[in-house]
């Protein structure tokens, strides 16, 4: 089964889509300014085409990926796994690692039981967070959260947690229950 992440909204759109285009606008501005120079054999002149010109519009396809990436999340539940289908941090997480049995539906906006604190590695800009943050008194979140009110808050075994803007969370949370109770695998 697959829940759709709620996507970006238009402010969270319009900043990556303004970040895309003053990137290639720097890059296309700094090649022209180097295909000008009287030398451009110089290897100073390669130097700043390739960062100068170049990184930008690398710089340019990540963000345009966040951008897209952001209208196409979602989280699948399917053969044992809990498949997380987001720009760069996707993963897939076995059943057997995640603890069904605390999941909750929460409202951040509202509940101070799970608070951010810091970006580790991800992105945030206003109305989208991505990436790994700290939660405050508990440990790390992985988080895809466009729509603070209705939060997927899941815990794994480790003690990460997993946090989404679900279009559905109570179904998700559902399935994920009835995925959780199904027949586990003997341990030693």
């Amino acid at each position: 089964m697959t829940f759709s992440i709620v996507p970006i909204g238009t402010v969270a759109s319009l900043v990556l889509a303004t970040i895309v285009l003053f990137l290639v606008v720097i890059g296309a501005v700094t090649i022209f300014a180097v295909r000008k120079l009287p030398d451009i054999s110089a290897p100073t002149a390669w130097f700043t085409l390739i960062i100068g010109g170049g990184l930008p519009f690398v710089l340019a396809l990540g963000f345009g990926y966040f951008l897209f990436g952001g209208h196409l999340s979602n989280v699948t539940l399917a053969e044992g796994m809990l498949q997380v289908n987001i720009p760069v941090y996707g993963r897939s997480i076995p059943l057997d690692r995640v603890d069904s049995a605390s999941a909750r539906v929460i409202a951040m906006t509202e509940s101070r039981e799970v608070r951010l604190t810091l970006r580790t590695n991800g992105l945030g800009v206003p109305g989208y967070l991505l990436g790994w943050f700290r939660v405050a008194r508990d440990g790390r979140a992985l988080v895809s959260l466009t729509d603070r009110s209705t939060v997927a808050w899941v815990r794994l075994t480790d003690g990460t947690n997993l946090l989404f803007s679900l279009r559905d969370p109570n179904a998700f949370l559902q399935a994920l229950q009835a995925a959780g109770d199904g027949p586990r695998p003997a341990t030693r």
